[in-house]
């Protein structure tokens, strides 16, 4: 046979009326793994990883000589971000890790085949409900039976049970792979060899493969069943009986769909099925079928095993107590080559050796030889339903592959991770002098010099959008202009007259607008004095303040307000100019937007206020002195943003003394009760204290209202 990647078909096994033959299936991934390539392997492998991705699961595939079943096992969700660390990943619900037995990948099995064992895994990540496990361990202890009993018996549930949520009509796809696999492999294996089971076991696995067969009633309907129930221990026959209406239930065929695991699911099973199943292990009590103790009842029962009398080996579930595991491990570090026979006879690893008598070969069901489900020699040759969550209680060999492909898994990430940061520090050395000549054009037309300036306050005044707008809108409000607007029509009731205009016409008395000839300019002079000092670095308590300047400041733009901001602590603009923030008639350009941002970072002295009062109230005297000059009517106002933590009166003296010249307020942001309960000290009771940002505009309204009447009074 031609040995390609993944073989679409197998035309040795295309018998339509009878299932194929699992040991010449087996003998054939042999075969064909003699011959395998490491870049038929890596291909393989790469294609079976194409089939699991899936938008809520982030699911990798990997393989090793030393692995004989699949399986599945659940890890953190972890991703490199894009500053190349290794996070948790919360748009992916869940990880998993699905191991893919070497021979099927070296033996390039029918890609039906593998499609089908790969949805297999997938859907237990996707729809297998693991906690059921726990319980079924709990209840069979507490029924005085291992733990394993009742998981082991609800493997055989689950398995068929998921496969038709997976399967079925509505995915015609999945159930054709599915089928495929169950064809070649899993109904043969069991079927073939059920009635040599103990009693226990042929229950357990009639329930799987009765199941199975239902499912895919429309595709077997010109095969041959491999068992017969008339053929099967009567105590069996007569247990199956019992609980056929509630595996119909729960499994579902071809046309009905399988129950989801619910509180109807636990019943059914704990109720029904559990308890036929235990009538089954008193009458044939585990203990007269179970391996003897290392010596010569081992010595025995291996005699037994390969003469093939011995049938008593009752099935064991991997989260059953005892010797579970036993003789799963590799025998040494080294992993043949492809190709290559492993030097240990029918060791779990061997991937080219010749299979030993009695089906010891990974993957290859024992001719007579029911075993525990998932250890060579089981007629079942998937493995248990082990939690993927909770791989301490899986058994040694699958518990040292998880290692492995945990380890591969994490090489994955650290080398995703050395690469997004090669990528990040290419980008850092190609883009320092693009971002060079950027920031040269931009600081000739913005005036900032320090980029990361210019990024913080960009950052922050997107962030203060809405707030700025609705500033605006108050500034516009209450501060027009005009003492009255240009077109008056309408506000007093009055319409356009065109007799009237005509009348009037060339007497100068027209004014069908009614535009008056002498309005009175207004303008609007906005103090903001900011707390530098070092108590307003904790808790964004500054970051709030320059938010706050950047809202007003650029509110102000296109209205007759002007504003300046001055910085506090225990120095003042009076003795040093690099506290005057912005002044009264400076543009608000890139400097001045560079120094409100220096204010997150800069100063950072102790409190004295009423100093920083009395050199701001020099300031605005004389800017309204000025303003009066050119404007008919001129206001002002101050506002001190502060934390107010000084217990100094002169603070309170200061601001009571500027008041007698301008309306003058006290601000914090803040929904701390002690900041406050100070500020109210400081500036009075009736201080209007936001708790946040976004609450600024409407302490802004309330504080405009309360001083808008002394506006151009003095």
């Amino acid at each position: 046979m031609k040995n390609e990647f993944f073989s679409p078909e197998l035309e040795t096994f295309k018998d339509e009326k009878a299932l194929a033959d699992p040991e010449e299936f087996m003998a054939l991934m042999q075969k064909n793994s003699a011959e395998v390539t490491p870049d038929q392997i890596e291909k393989n492998l790469n294609k079976a990883e194409s089939w699991v991705k899936h938008p809520d699961r982030l699911i990798e595939c990997y393989t090793d000589p030393t692995l004989e079943t699949f399986c599945c096992a659940s890890i953190p969700a972890k991703v490199v971000n894009e500053k190349g660390e290794i996070v948790e990943d919360h748009k992916k619900r869940k990880s998993f890790l699905v191991g893919i037995p070497f021979i099927y990948v070296s033996g390039n099995a029918p890609e039906k085949f593998m499609r089908g064992e790969v949805a297999h895994e997938v859907g237990h990540a996707l729809y297998t409900d693991f906690s059921i496990l726990e319980e079924a361990g709990r209840r069979a202890k507490a029924d005085g039976y291992e733990r394993g009993a009742a998981s082991g018996l609800l493997n055989c549930l689950e398995d068929p049970r998921m496969e038709r949520i997976v399967g079925g009509p509505m995915n015609p796809g999945a159930n054709l792979d599915l089928f495929e696999k169950n064809r070649l492999l899993i109904l043969p294996s069991i079927g073939n060899h059920l009635k040599e089971a103990d009693p226990a076991s042929q229950f357990q696995f009639l329930l799987k493969v009765d199941s199975l067969w239902r499912i895919f009633s429309n595709e077997l309907k010109d095969y041959k069943k491999p068992w017969k129930l008339e053929e099967l221990n009567p105590d069996v026959q007569a247990a199956y009986e019992k609980v056929k209406d509630a595996l119909y239930k729960i499994t579902g065929d071809s046309k009905t769909p399988a129950l989801k695991i619910s509180s109807a699911f636990k019943n059914l099973f704990f109720t029904q099925i559990w308890p036929v199943y235990k009538e089954l292990l008193d009458k044939y009590p585990p203990e007269k079928q179970q391996k003897g103790e290392e010596g010569e009842s081992d010595k025995s029962n291996q005699e037994k095993s390969e003469s093939g009398d011995d049938k008593s080996e009752a099935p064991k579930n991997s989260k059953g107590e005892g010797d579970e595991g036993d003789g799963q491990e590799s025998g040494g570090e080294g992993k043949p080559e492809p190709g290559k026979e492993s030097d240990g006879e029918g060791e779990p690893g061997s991937n080219g050796g010749k299979p030993e008598e009695g089906g010891k070969q990974p993957g290859k069901p024992g001719k007579g030889k029911p075993g525990r489900p998932g250890e060579p020699g089981n007629i079942d040759p998937e493995a248990p339903m082990l939690n993927p969550a909770d791989t301490e209680n899986w058994p040694p060999h699958l518990k040292k592959f998880l290692q492995y492909m945990q380890q591969k898994h994490d090489s994955r990430l650290m080398q995703k991770q050395i690469e997004v940061k090669q990528q990040l520090q290419k980008q850092a050395e190609s883009g320092n002098e693009y971002e060079k000549a950027k920031h040269d054009i931009l600081k000739n037309r913005d005036g900032f010099s320090d980029p990361e300036a210019r990024k913080k306050y960009n950052e922050l005044s997107a962030e203060l959008s809405p707030i700025t707008s609705q500033i605006s809108r108050l500034f516009k409000q209450y501060f027009p202009k005009n003492d009255e607007p240009e077109e008056e029509w309408k506000r007093r009731g009055k319409n356009f007259d065109v007799r009237r205009l005509v009348k009037n016409y060339g007497s100068g008395m027209e004014k069908p607008l009614g535009k008056k000839e002498n309005f009175r300019e207004k303008h609007f002079l906005l103090q903001i004095i900011v707390d530098v000092s070092g108590s307003m670095k904790q808790e964004g308590r500054i970051e709030n303040a320059v938010k706050a300047c950047i809202a007003m400041a650029e509110a102000a733009k296109k209205t007759n307000v002007e504003v300046e901001v001055l910085a506090s602590d225990d120095h003042n603009v009076k003795e040093d100019e690099s506290y005057l923030i912005k002044s009264f008639e400076e543009d608000f350009s890139g400097p001045v937007k560079e120094r409100m941002i220096s204010m997150l970072t800069s100063f950072g002295g102790e409190n004295e206020d009423g100093n920083s009062v009395e050199a701001a109230m020099e300031r605005l005297n004389k800017q309204k002195s000025i303003a009066k000059a050119q404007y008919d009517q001129v206001g002002s106002l101050a506002v001190f943003i502060s934390d107010s933590t000084t217990q100094e009166t002169d603070t309170r003296d200061a601001v009571l003394e500027a008041r007698k010249k301008t309306p003058f307020e006290g601000l914090a942001i803040s929904s701390d009760p002690e900041i406050k309960k100070c500020v109210k000290f400081h500036f009075g009771e009736d201080s209007i204290i936001p708790d946040t940002i976004k609450d600024l505009p409407n302490a802004m309204m309330k504080i405009l209202l309360r001083n808008v009447s002394r506006f151009g009074g003095k």
